[in-house]
């Protein structure tokens, strides 16, 4: 399984490893039942944080191409042939800060 990522580019980590992923499973160079790298092992290999890898782990798990086995053997698995593969969803699309998205703690000050 080979993965590449740019480090420059505006497409966060965690989304190019996992659209990485999604291709060699739709392209059919990753089988049914194919067992992916753990968490740790990509980690060491690509030099990201294990959220990074988490989270693309978590997007194929909810896309129905992988799924995570906690009986023997453990790990994380490709779940779909190609051709049941659900569509790509529509990217993420940028959206404007909201104050309402953060808790904001305001002292008032005495001149």
């Amino acid at each position: 399984m080979e993965i590449q990522l740019k480090r420059g580019s505006s497409t966060p980590l965690y989304r190019q490893l996992r659209n990485n992923i999604r291709d060699q499973i739709l392209s059919g160079r990753l089988a049914d039942g194919f067992k992916l790298p753990s968490e740790r092992q990509l980690v060491e290999k690509l030099q990201v944080h294990r959220n990074t890898v988490k989270k693309a782990y978590e997007m194929l798990i909810q896309e129905g191409l992988v799924y995570a086995s906690s009986k023997a053997p453990r790990g994380y698995f490709v779940k779909n042939s190609p051709a049941e593969a659900k569509p790509d969803p529509v990217p993420e699309t940028r959206r404007t800060f909201s104050s309402l998205d953060k808790n904001f703690n305001y002292s008032v000050r005495g001149h």
